[in-house]
């Protein structure tokens, strides 16, 4: 009998329903990329302690970012850029981040579909490196 995972991965991905709308290719691609940047970070140690595990969710969006709506309580919040915001809660040792698309991004993702998938690659991947460093653990 095969044994049914039952923990939540430390790194999740959910796309808001705007951007459902505007690229319905966004949940295969944010599925394949939620298990690649898992078994990435989990084979480069970021989770061999498990008295210090994190936990680290991405929420897509093609709407602006309004920090006081995403994060109205956080230990540290940092503005990565225009579109990529994330907010670390020490007690809970969780990190929230969120990743608009641009209209350019949009635009450029419906005209050619595999796009989409390296937008939000180059864009979490610069957020995990940036908590990689503020955490001390290998960049990826």
């Amino acid at each position: 009998m095969l044994a049914i995972m039952s923990e939540a991965l430390p790194i999740t991905i959910t796309a808001a329903d705007e951007a459902k709308k505007s690229l319905p290719a966004i949940i295969s691609v944010i599925n394949k990329l939620e298990a690649q940047l898992n078994f990435i970070t989990l084979t480069a140690g970021w989770f061999a302690d498990p008295e210090h595990e994190l936990a680290i969710t991405f929420a897509i969006n093609c709407l602006p970012f309004f920090p006081e709506q995403q994060f109205p309580v956080s230990d540290e919040f940092i503005a990565l850029a225009d579109d990529v915001h994330f907010a670390y809660h020490d007690e809970h040792r969780k990190y929230q981040c969120y990743v608009q698309l641009t209209d350019t991004e949009i635009a450029l993702a419906k005209q050619k579909k595999s796009i989409l998938a390296a937008i939000l690659d180059k864009k979490l991947t610069i957020v995990l490196n940036e908590i990689a460093l503020k955490q001390r653990l290998s960049v990826i």
